[in-house]
C-alpha cells in the first residue's frame, strides 16, 4: 500500500508552533501515523466531521487536529490544529 503525502496549511503550522513541545511531539507523532492509516481509529481518538464526506479531526488531550484525505490523489492536508474551544468547530 502505498502511503499518503501530507501537507500542512499556513494556519495549522502557525497552530502547531503555537504548542508547548511535549504536546508538538504527540500531534507530530499523530499525523505521521496517517500517512499508512488516514483514519487511525483503533490508535486515537478520530471522528469525522459533519457536512463533509473526507474531513477528519483527531483529539489529542485538548489539541484538535482537522484534516481532509483525499484518497484518490494518496494526499492529506492538515487544515487546523488548535485547542479546543467554542469557536473550534466554526
Amino acid at each position: 500500500m502505498q502511503a499518503f503525502s501530507i501537507s500542512l496549511s499556513r494556519k495549522a503550522r502557525k497552530g502547531v508552533a503555537a504548542i508547548d513541545t511535549h504536546t508538538q511531539q504527540l500531534i507530530v507523532e499523530a499525523i505521521e501515523t496517517l500517512k499508512n492509516d488516514p483514519v487511525p481509529t483503533k490508535k486515537y481518538d478520530v471522528k469525522k466531521l459533519l457536512g463533509s464526506e473526507s474531513d477528519y479531526r483527531i483529539r489529542i488531550g485538548q489539541y484538535r487536529v482537522q484534516y481532509t484525505v483525499y484518497r484518490e490523489e494518496k494526499a492529506i492536508l492538515v487544515f487546523y490544529i488548535n485547542r479546543r474551544s467554542d469557536n473550534t468547530y466554526k
